[in-house]
């Protein structure tokens, strides 16, 4: 079993692997390269390579320029996976107030239950029996609250996992910049 694991785990580092690697083509392939930059060398009627020209300043100045292209590319890319992030991580910072809402409406609802039953002591049986059904209505309410809450908080472990992965996609996406910009 530990070895099928290791080797899904392996599989699925080399499909991520793999569609980084084919992210960065397509970034590439989207840019037309720069006359001059990565071309073959043109053949001649007979099929042999002729002389390829000596480059010329206007060549470089192309080749900065696809360069300095490129790079923004990336950037903006890392900028927009950056504030995809930040709105995931806002999104679960709000399930998270949200469940804290429902816990305290739930401890709120428990108080109101027991001072309902010493209340169901003190009546008549005519108010009795209302006071009882309030008490299932409330009872009844409570319980939906309490699954809301568990409900909140699985939707809240599930962000957090994501929240995890996209701190690693950041960092990588960190790195690339980094290492783009070098």
């Amino acid at each position: 079993m530990a070895t099928k694991k290791n080797r899904l785990s392996k599989d699925a580092r080399m499909r991520e692997k793999k569609r980084k690697q084919r992210a960065r083509e397509a970034l590439m392939a989207d840019q037309p390269a720069p006359p001059g930059v990565l071309a073959p060398p043109e053949r001649d009627a007979v099929g042999s390579p002729q002389a390829i020209p000596a480059k010329t300043s206007a060549d470089d100045a192309a080749t900065d320029k696809y360069v300095l292209k490129v790079k923004s590319n990336r950037r903006k890319l890392v900028n927009k996976r950056l504030d995809e992030s930040a709105a995931i991580l806002t999104q679960c910072h709000n399930l998270a107030s949200e469940m804290e809402t429902f816990r305290s409406r739930s401890e709120l609802r428990a108080e109101i239950d027991s001072a309902g039953l010493r209340a169901v002591e003190q009546q008549t049986s005519r108010h009795e029996k209302l006071i009882l059904t309030q008490g299932k209505l409330i009872a009844e309410d409570h319980e939906s609250c309490e699954k809301n809450a568990k409900h909140l908080k699985d939707k809240l472990n599930q962000q957090s996992a994501v929240i995890q992965r996209l701190e690693e996609n950041m960092k990588e996406l960190k790195e690339l910049l980094k290492s783009s910009s070098e």
